[in-house]
């Protein structure tokens, strides 16, 4: 009840009863005196905060009402400390007949009362808690706690609600304060706990005292299982690696106590890594078959706190497969003559390995028969013509009747008997075998020498074709055991010349450059120059070039009259051969067409020449870019713009380019492009900035290209 600014929530265990013969009108106005013997509780409230309070009797659930109007209608004395007199003036109220009113003392609203735990001291990682008991010596009122207030003194930090890794627990329903310091928590600190019952202003607090001692953690192994003990199987001749990790308090350092049994080695244990690697071998397998091998590994706590971790390893035996080798990975035989080659096999079991039938990849012409003899494995090869210049891969695995060794080959090359007999009734130069040795046979040798499938597949997939071709030797038979453009020469030479063959001869030592560069707007003719050069009568030029950026759409030759020559153009390369009886003359000798997929991209041609099949000279780079036939500049794109934009312009020769940007009072803003450019078409870009970085204004600008005597300006917009 609040009666005149002040909280009324109880009374004493006894009251007056006032009864009346008849009814009683509650307009009634009457005085009221009470004195009280014995009774001292008023003496916290203060005698003039006492007031009389008044319930209809018959039933608990009346309310109860407060005498008079205000506190002023109260006249309070005591006639001792233990004897208050409550006095009333004109209180107003009836009293009904029969059970009449009950009167008492009115008592004030009084704080909750709290317990006080004593102050504790706990080591740290062990568990505390605290209970506070909250009580209310007033009618029907519940105190409830209002939660904790921490303090700590440095260099403690105050703790954190929450569930993790000390953090606490508050329950205000049940007033019990959890709390569980880690091991980074030793220090003093101070908890603070409040109680309300809602009408008082100030809560009821109490305040513990918590001291947490340091305590050392201990090493917890997590890996490679939680905890200190662990089982694991491996397999011999496989390799296994364990991770270990532990935690504890400061740095943790792991090793490796001892492998029991210590013999043979099975682990090896990496102090900087924290791994054990586990490797049992084939070469100790009757040991370490089905043996089980402890590993402790011991975990230190910067503090000197340990924990051991054992690790049972179960060494399960392993089939070990044979091994085979070959003293012949390769070799070489002529053709018609029988060659034999030869593999071993062992096995660390104890088992004789059993061979399994040879591949041979591709299909050999000749025969190949296999033999075995007392763990040995022979294939007598005997090839044939067909065989000649061809490369055949034999090989070989064996089996212990459990596993199978890795595949061994031997690469067996077959060649042909350079000097002697044909392996045809063919003669020399006979290149397309119709008996008669014309410069129509010198054809399929360029088109193979450039890479022509036709002339390729003629020449090396028939030994006797390659024979007949290979003609510049020099030897009674005339062979080098290759075929280039030389030997279309020497060829060409026989037919006019009763079948005598060119000896073999070096050109003179000679110059290859790139001629002047000229051009149309779509395609770059780019010339090659021979210089100071004699006794040429054969060349063979390649060249490579980017064919994302361009591509050869024209290959013209100049030699002498007579002279065969074909090109290849494949795959970014161009490859010319060539070949003739009159000597080579100084000049262009090659232009190639070379038409740009980007007109503004550029590329570097590099290559060299072969002359006589003897001399290589490399060409130095040659930087190639498409050539316009006039200075111009165009329109900046995208125009208006924000805040980029491109100009495109040209150059027809190289010279000194200035892009310079203006303001409309002429001005200069920005400048582009300031720099010695080759002929070519380019793309400047502007950014809105000016030459000190900063951001300039929307409006209109001018751009100024200069290039040698060309000079041209055009207006751009900058918004924004």
């Amino acid at each position: 009840i609040v009666f005149d600014g002040k909280n009324i929530t109880n009374y004493p265990p006894f009251y007056w009863i006032v009864k009346s013969d008849q009814a009683l009108n509650p307009s009634y106005k009457y005085d009221m005196e009470l004195g009280a013997q014995g009774y001292n509780d008023y003496i916290a409230d203060q005698i003039q905060n006492v007031a009389l309070i008044r319930r209809d009797s018959g039933s608990v659930a009346n309310p109860w009402y407060v005498q008079g109007a205000n506190w002023a209608s109260y006249s309070n004395y005591t006639l001792s400390t233990s004897y208050p007199v409550i006095k009333v003036i004109d209180a107003q109220g009836g009293i009904i007949s029969g059970n009449g009113s009950k009167f008492s003392f009115s008592q004030l609203n009084k704080a909750p009362v709290l317990s006080a735990p004593a102050d504790l001291s706990v080591a740290e990682n062990a568990a505390a808690a605290i209970t506070w008991v909250a009580t209310d010596p007033d009618i029907d009122q519940t105190p409830t706690m209002t939660g904790v207030a921490w303090t700590a003194v440095p260099p403690a930090v105050v703790p954190t609600a929450g569930t993790g890794a000390g953090q606490y627990q508050f329950n205000a329903s049940t007033g019990v304060l959890s709390w569980t310091p880690s091991f980074t928590q030793a220090g003093v600190y101070t908890v603070t706990v409040s109680a309300t019952d809602g009408i008082i202003t100030t809560p009821t607090t109490d305040v513990v005292t918590i001291t947490v001692t340091d305590a050392d953690a201990p090493v917890v192994f997590t890996a490679p299982t939680a905890g200190v003990a662990s089982a694991m199987t491996v397999v011999e001749g496989s390799s296994t690696v364990v991770d270990f990790t532990a935690t504890g308090e400061g740095t943790v350092t792991l090793a490796l106590v001892g492998q029991t049994p210590a013999a043979p080695v099975v682990g090896t244990f990496d102090a900087l890594t924290n791994k054990l690697t586990l490797a049992p071998s084939f070469t100790a397998a009757i040991a370490e078959a089905n043996t089980d091998y402890v590993f402790v590994v011991k975990g230190t706590s910067q503090y000197g706190k340990t924990t051991d971790y054992t690790l049972t390893v179960t060494v399960t035996n392993a089939n070990q497969s044979p091994v085979v080798t070959t003293t012949d990975a390769t070799a070489t035989v002529n053709y018609g003559t029988p060659k034999v080659i030869t593999f071993t096999a062992t096995d660390a079991d104890g088992t004789v390995p059993t061979f399994n039938a040879f591949t041979v990849a591709p299909a050999l012409s000749g025969t190949a028969v296999a033999a075995v003899n007392a763990g040995t494995y022979t294939i007598t090869i005997t090839p044939t013509t067909a065989d000649i210049n061809n490369s055949y891969t034999f090989s070989v695995s064996a089996t212990d009747g459990a596993a199978t060794s890795p595949v061994v080959t031997s690469v067996v090359a077959v060649q042909s008997d350079l000097v002697g007999t044909p392996p045809a009734p063919r003669q020399k130069g006979d290149v397309q075998g119709d008996g008669d040795v014309a410069a129509f046979d010198a054809v399929p040798i360029l088109q193979y020498a450039v890479g022509l499938e036709t002339g390729f597949t003629w020449i090396n997939g028939s030994a006797i074709n390659f024979w007949a071709a290979d003609v510049s030797g020099g030897t009674p038979s005339g062979a080098d055991g290759s075929v280039t453009a030389y030997d279309a020469a020497s060829i060409l030479y026989s037919a006019v010349n009763s079948g005598v063959f060119l000896p073999k001869k070096g050109a003179t030592l000679a110059e290859v450059t790139y001629g002047k560069l000229t051009g149309s707007e779509d395609i770059m003719r780019v010339p090659i120059q021979i210089s100071n050069t004699s006794n040429v009568v054969s060349a063979e030029m390649t060249y490579e070039f980017d064919a994302n950026v361009a591509e050869v759409v024209g290959v013209h030759t100049n030699a002498p009259n007579g002279w065969l020559a074909y090109s290849n153009v494949t795959d970014g390369k161009v490859k010319v051969v060539m070949a003739g009886l009159e000597a080579l003359t100084d000049g262009n000798i090659l232009v190639l067409d070379v038409k740009m997929k980007d007109k503004e991209a550029s590329f570097v041609l590099k290559g060299g020449v072969q002359l006589n099949a003897d001399l290589n000279l490399t060409m130095e780079s040659v930087s190639i870019r498409q050539i316009p036939t006039s200075f111009e500049v165009s329109q900046n794109y995208p125009n208006p713009f924000n805040p980029t934009t491109e100009i495109k312009y040209q150059i027809s020769e190289n010279t000194k380019v200035m892009l310079k940007v203006y303001n409309t009072l002429g001005q200069e803003v920005a400048t582009i492009v300031n720099e010695i450019a080759e002929a070519g078409y380019y793309t400047a870009r502007w950014d809105g900035t000016n030459n000190y970085g900063q951001r300039v204004t929307s409006g209109v600008y001018i751009y100024r290209l200069q290039a040698g005597d060309f000079i041209a300006t055009k207006k751009m917009n900058l918004i924004k």
